[in-house]
């Protein structure tokens, strides 16, 4: 059963169809304010202070924009938009209450710079409340552990502090089941970030980019070696202790450490040459 819909003349073998609509239905009829949320969408995305400011300053003609409405969440920016957080540059929030209340540690590495020693990585110690830094060197990832017990019995037997909280990366030298079970089995808790999230362990993120920019001005004030990074890293790390931080108002860790006031006299520049005594020559060697 057919219905009929239209008539369409046929000329010159083709349909003309009559496209006009009538006046009610057109365009020029309909209402030319939008929304800010289409205007979202339609200009891309854009901010909505930025549509705002375009149809305030005349920029978009042929539209007006409806006053009184706000931006709906828009899911897609969310999506498109969205960034990780920034690592902290500045130590936030309260310090701990004592030494070894809360110890940030992390594993740097792989070097690809061979040292003769083969020392490939670098594990870091900071004590949250004297922002004190330990550097100890590691073969493998998998000796974390072993600087970890170095450290704790360093704070232990030189300033009778107990190590009470780690706090590191979900890395899989700091899961190993050695490593929990030593944790566990003293009383440690282990504070882990989450995964791919390293601006929640802001303090060994900034820790590793304060050492490594000295370690690299160092080297390239003197022109030496590559190879002796490792030994640019252990005086960049002397400094650092040495020298004042904001997180502790203008004192150093060393002195909140040991309450030693600073004496720089004994400092020389990284690189100066020595003498080296050889212990292996006779007693009438040099």
């Amino acid at each position: 059963m057919y219905k009929l819909v239209g008539h369409f003349p046929k000329r010159d073998g083709l349909c003309k169809v009559n496209t006009q609509h009538p006046e009610s239905t057109s365009a020029c009829s309909m209402d030319p304010s939008v929304s800010i949320t289409d205007s979202h969408f339609c200009l891309g995305h854009i901010s909505p202070d930025s549509i705002w400011q375009l149809f305030q300053d005349k920029f978009i003609t042929g539209l007006t924009l409806k006053q009184g409405m706000e931006i709906s969440t828009c899911n897609s920016c969310m999506y498109a938009k969205m960034t990780c957080k920034p690592v902290p540059k500045e130590r936030s929030g309260k310090l701990r209450d004592s030494p070894g209340g809360e110890v940030h540690t992390d594993v740097w590495g792989l070097s690809l710079v061979k040292l003769l020693r083969r020392k490939l990585y670098y594990i870091s110690f900071t004590d949250d409340k004297t922002q004190y830094t330990q550097v100890y060197l590691l073969m493998h990832k998998s000796d974390a552990l072993h600087a970890y017990l170095s450290f704790k019995a360093w704070m232990k037997m030189q300033h009778s502090y107990r190590v009470k909280q780690l706090h590191s990366d979900c890395d899989g030298e700091y899961l190993s089941s050695k490593f929990n079970a030593h944790l566990a089995t003293h009383g440690i808790e282990h504070r882990l970030t989450m995964h791919n999230m390293p601006q929640e362990n802001s303090v060994t993120e900034w820790l590793n980019c304060t050492l490594l920019e000295k370690l690299h001005a160092m080297l390239h004030g003197t022109q030496l070696l590559r190879s002796l990074w490792v030994e640019a890293l252990a005086h960049a790390t002397w400094l650092k202790n040495w020298t004042w931080t904001k997180a502790l108002k203008w004192a150093t860790p060393l002195q909140e450490l040991t309450r030693m006031k600073l004496d720089l006299s004994e400092v020389h520049k990284w690189g100066r040459r020595v003498l080296v005594y050889d212990a292996t020559n006779s007693k009438l060697g040099r």
